[in-house]
């Protein structure tokens, strides 16, 4: 049997849809991510992805990176970035999920920054704070999306 990396690869799969990873985490996600932003654009490529999303935690600093390599490989990149974010549950306990933010135009991609600077200010260094929107949160701007991402600036 062969190793699939050894067999031919294209942009369309057999049902010739085109597949595109949405979430990937570099090495500037310290202690979670591996490899090198470059790397993983190369392999995509190699793989024949359509895109790929570098989503790094609450960072956009492997995006340079990727974005140099994508480009000289014509691999479409979708930047972007990852967070934790806690919901607190009526009993007290604290829940969590994971967001990943795909800006879509320049405006997004402002957005997503100063939400990351935001969230950087709001703990101590090299963590983040992202708090869930509710009734005392909502109207500080602590975080710019609610449970309709479709009306949040950046996703």
């Amino acid at each position: 049997m062969s190793h699939p990396a050894d067999l031919p690869l294209s942009l369309a799969g057999p049902d010739g849809l085109a597949y595109a990873e949405l979430s990937c985490r570099s090495s500037f996600s310290f202690g979670t991510g591996a490899s090198m932003p470059e790397e993983l654009v190369a392999r995509a490529h190699a793989l024949g992805y359509a895109a790929l999303a570098i989503t790094d935690d609450c960072s956009v600093s492997g995006v340079v990176r990727a974005h140099l390599e994508a480009k000289l490989l014509g691999l479409k990149l979708l930047p972007g970035a990852a967070f934790v974010v806690p919901v607190p549950q009526a009993s007290g306990a604290a829940d969590s999920f994971r967001l990943i933010a795909l800006p879509h135009n320049l405006q997004a991609w402002g957005d997503l920054c100063e939400f990351i600077t935001i969230a950087r200010r709001s703990a101590p260094k090299g963590q983040n704070q992202v708090v869930w929107p509710d009734a005392s949160t909502r109207s500080s701007g602590r975080m710019p999306v609610g449970p309709n991402c479709r009306a949040a600036k950046f996703c």
